[in-house]
């Protein structure tokens, strides 16, 4: 079974890989900044952690998408990824408050997330039509 995905999975993937490696970088990098902007006052292992994790799943899924590969691994880490931080978003916002870019990211992951319902549907489609 050939595991190479149309270009649109391929490119979804790259985007996000490169979205969490920026973010992954920014909070291990920068945490002075990512925590100011977030808002933040946890301790500084969590920000690691959370910035570790980003970066692996977020050069999993661009090297993924670089190879375009489409295997159902692949897809469920980009698709939990997205519907894991855009959950942990929203269950923060309604129960303690977040600062605004967490609003901007809860937007982004929704937008993972339809997208990738999308490319499932499409890929669903196509394997029905042969």
């Amino acid at each position: 079974m050939d595991k190479r995905g149309p270009i649109i999975g391929s490119w979804l993937s790259i985007g996000q890989g490169a979205l969490y490696i920026a973010s992954g970088l920014w909070a291990v990098a920068a945490r002075s900044n990512y925590q100011e902007i977030h808002e933040l006052k946890s301790d500084f292992w969590i920000l690691t952690m959370h910035g570790a994790w980003l970066l692996l799943v977020g050069s999993v899924l661009a090297v993924a998408g670089y190879r375009r590969q489409k295997s159902l691994e692949v897809r469920l880490l980009a698709f939990g990824a997205a519907l894991g931080l855009l959950a942990t978003d929203v269950v923060s916002a309604a129960t303690v408050g977040v600062a605004q870019i967490y609003y901007t990211d809860m937007t982004i992951e929704l937008v993972f997330v339809v997208l990738w319902l999308v490319v499932w549907v499409l890929e669903r489609r196509k394997g029905r039509d042969r």
